[in-house]
């Protein structure tokens, strides 16, 4: 579907370097976050958003180093997340958010929303980065994340593999999105055409090298979640590999004003392995009156068929 979305494209300077936005739609303004590793913003959201697009004034921004934008010369860390999020709030000239993160997008969302809390009104994760003390593969990662020279040509070898060789892409893919029978094709071509033009390969590696630490991960968010009392929607899949379940369900329980759906079988990007259900759910609650069912506290489950 991202191939017939037609955007327009809005620039901002942060720290010295371009950063890029798709905008799109009409409507009231809704930011919308990409996550980290092979992703970009019209790679998350390409699925749904011509659907939202039609109620909602779309902003999809590429986080520095992703997309069209500049990557930094120095490391973009998960501290440096909220403040690129509020120079966008500000660039744009929007007085309260309504923001939409996946993976390190929602982690994002969730640090801004703790830096800024009179910024926001309301924000939807998916897949959400920062519930967590330990990565999954913490014990592996951390030793090649900070093994000198190691790290970095690992990162170039296996993002310009992935260019180049769409089959081990897929594949890559299929752990994403474990409902799923095949990976679509227009997803492979995304995603390969992201890697392909991106200056930088190791971003993402820089990142998880900084967010990975020997004894945990540097953002784990888990007791400050409480302080967040703007309505959070959060969409989480229980065969996600990056976020593990229970991390959400925990994570739902802190928020005062959590609206949790578990996704039964769903990985780690729903957001393209259910887009109907991500795009009816973000429009329910961004458009609903505060007083809306949509809007209030509650726990749902939802099962659903193979993509």
């Amino acid at each position: 579907m991202s191939a017939i979305l037609e955007t327009e494209s809005r620039w901002l300077e942060v720290r010295g370097r371009r950063l890029h936005l798709h905008a799109v739609g009409d409507g009231p303004p809704l930011v919308m976050l990409h996550g980290g590793g092979a992703d970009a913003s019209l790679v998350s959201w390409g699925a749904i958003a011509p659907s939202l697009a039609s109620r909602f004034r779309l902003y999809l921004p590429d986080w520095p180093g992703y997309g069209r934008s500049e990557a930094w010369s120095d490391t973009l860390r998960s501290a440096d997340l909220p403040d690129v999020l509020e120079r966008i709030r500000a660039d744009l000239g929007i007085e309260r958010l309504d923001v939409v993160g996946v993976s390190m997008g929602g982690m994002a969302a969730l640090l801004h929303a703790l830096a800024h809390p009179h910024r926001l009104r309301r924000a939807a994760v998916f897949g959400c980065g920062g519930l967590q003390d330990r990565a999954p593969y913490h014990a592996l990662a951390w030793p090649v994340l900070h093994v000198p020279l190691v790290g970095p040509a690992l990162a170039r070898a296996q993002w310009r593999t992935y260019a180049r060789r769409p089959g081990l892409l897929r594949a890559s893919l299929k752990a994403l999105l474990p409902t799923f029978r095949e990976v679509p094709d227009e997803l492979v071509h995304l995603v390969r055409e992201e890697l392909a033009q991106r200056r930088d390969h190791t971003v993402f590696f820089r990142w998880q090298r900084d967010e990975i630490g020997l004894h945990g991960l540097r953002t784990d968010l888990s007791d400050r979640l409480g302080e967040i009392d703007a309505p959070v929607l959060m969409l989480h899949g229980t065969r996600d590999l990056a976020v593990p379940v229970r991390y959400a369900r925990a994570a739902a329980e802190r928020l005062p004003r959590a609206r949790y759906v578990e996704v039964e079988g769903g990985g780690h990007w729903l957001p393209r392995e259910f887009p109907e259900l991500s795009a009816d759910r973000l429009a329910a609650f961004f458009a609903a009156a505060d007083d809306d069912p949509a809007v209030s506290p509650g726990r749902e489950r939802v099962a659903l068929g193979a993509g």
